[in-house]
């Protein structure tokens, strides 16, 4: 972020949104030139703002004037309006803005790249929205290489250490442990009949009985078709 106001002229500040991937809403994650605990508050929809049109039509945007940006930002949903104006401070909305999608591997968007201009002293060209699209494909890429290392990682680490407790012969008990331990979630090893083998807490017992008796059709799915299968369950 440092870089791109630092490179391109008339950049006052800039703002990095990321899609939260749970909630399906842009939250910002790395700000110059704003407050960022004030921005953080606002989590735009997929078409809301400059930021939510750029992201949904993954294509970089140049916002000329003062009211292109008030048109793109009219529909900022209105509790989010008081947010953005302690986000800015001393500044209304920008004079002109330029905003680039950070679109990985398979061309979904991952996050939006914006700078702005607050003074007017300046019009962003042509140039200055290629600029800001090569950042925002350096991003995306620095920020895949980092899930993928994180995940690499996280995967050897389980690895290591469930390596460990087969290799001095721990009881199964010990590698239901290890591995809850791991994962930060309670783990149950069932038979392919069903029965509770071994199970790092009594909740997560709970769970594997009444998955048993209420809800066998998933259990089935899993052990006959040999596939990975997640559904979410509330239990009472």
């Amino acid at each position: 972020m440092s870089e791109v106001l630092n490179v391109i002229d008339g950049a006052d500040a800039g703002v990095l949104f990321m899609l939260n991937t749970h909630t399906n809403r842009l939250i910002a994650k790395h700000a110059i030139g704003y407050n960022l605990a004030h921005l953080k508050k606002i989590h735009l929809a997929s078409n809301e703002g400059m930021t939510g049109k750029v992201f949904s039509q993954k294509k970089a945007f140049r916002f000329h004037s003062s009211d292109d940006v008030t048109e793109s930002m009219s529909d900022l949903f209105p509790l989010y309006e008081e947010d953005y104006t302690k986000a800015v401070g001393d500044f209304a909305y920008p004079k002109s803005a330029v905003c680039a999608p950070l679109l990985d591997k398979s061309n979904t968007c991952i996050g939006v790249l914006t700078i702005v201009n607050f003074s007017g002293d300046t019009q962003f060209e042509n140039n200055d929205l290629m600029m800001l699209q090569a950042f925002a494909n350096q991003s995306s890429i620095a920020i895949e290489n980092a899930k993928l290392f994180t995940q690499n990682e996280r995967s050897k680490r389980i690895y290591d250490a469930l390596t460990r407790v087969s290799l001095t012969r721990g009881r199964l008990s010990d590698m239901t442990d290890t591995l809850a331990s791991l994962l930060g979630q309670p783990v149950a090893i069932m038979t392919d009949f069903y029965d509770v083998l071994v199970s790092s807490s009594a909740t997560v017992k709970h769970a594997a009985e009444f998955l048993r008796e209420q809800q066998l059709e998933h259990l089935n799915t899993v052990v006959q078709q040999c596939v990975q299968h997640q559904v979410h369950i509330t239990i009472d």
